[in-house]
């Protein structure tokens, strides 16, 4: 085939596909795309608060990175807050903790609680004691405690997530999530 002004065009184009196609192959199996050796922008910072913040009958997370090198039983200085966005709606709240391991195992996470929340064995949430009002904020949790059953490898990063959830709605909080809250914040 002759190479013209007409067709030029067209074999450039399939040419720099080709060479395109056959550098993604090379870089995909190489796992150059999916190499990183630095920090990850969402890695958790000991210290640093988190919030989630919430409008009635919502749910919300926030996932950061954790590194594995921190021990079993150890706590882990973390300030998690709730905050409800509402202006004018209360909201009865609830929340959960775990992390997310690589071998797609959920790991158990105990938290410090604030006075305000109490853990619920039966479905494992924590509950906040009535409902936030507008504009507020409260605080969960001041330390992140490792179960000590668990062991992470501290060469591995795992998924610290933070769940919460809210309702407007007294009465659909207690039939939806199963929890009388005058009777369970007033059991020893």
């Amino acid at each position: 085939m002759k190479v013209s002004k007409e067709n030029f065009g067209w074999i450039f184009s399939c040419v720099a596909l080709a060479i395109g196609l056959v550098i993604s192959v090379i870089l995909g199996f190489t796992g150059f795309y999916y190499r990183n050796t630095g920090s990850f922008p969402t890695d958790l910072k000991l210290g640093e608060s988190m919030q989630l913040e919430m409008r009635k009958d919502q749910a919300n997370s926030m996932s950061v990175n954790i590194d594995g090198s921190f021990l079993p039983g150890e706590k882990l200085k973390q300030d998690l807050f709730v905050k409800n966005l509402e202006l004018e709606n209360e909201v009865f709240l609830r929340s959960k903790i775990y992390i997310f391991s690589t071998e797609s195992k959920i790991i158990n996470v105990n938290v410090d609680l604030a006075p305000n929340w109490k853990y619920n064995l039966q479905d494992g949430y924590y509950y906040y004691n009535g409902p936030l009002a507008p504009q507020n904020k409260t605080t969960f949790a001041s330390n992140i405690i490792l179960d000590e059953n668990e062991e992470l490898y501290s060469n591995k990063k795992y998924i610290l997530t933070v769940l919460a959830e809210s309702l407007g709605d007294k009465n659909v909080a207690e039939n939806l999530w199963k929890i009388d809250f005058s009777t369970f914040f007033n059991e020893v």
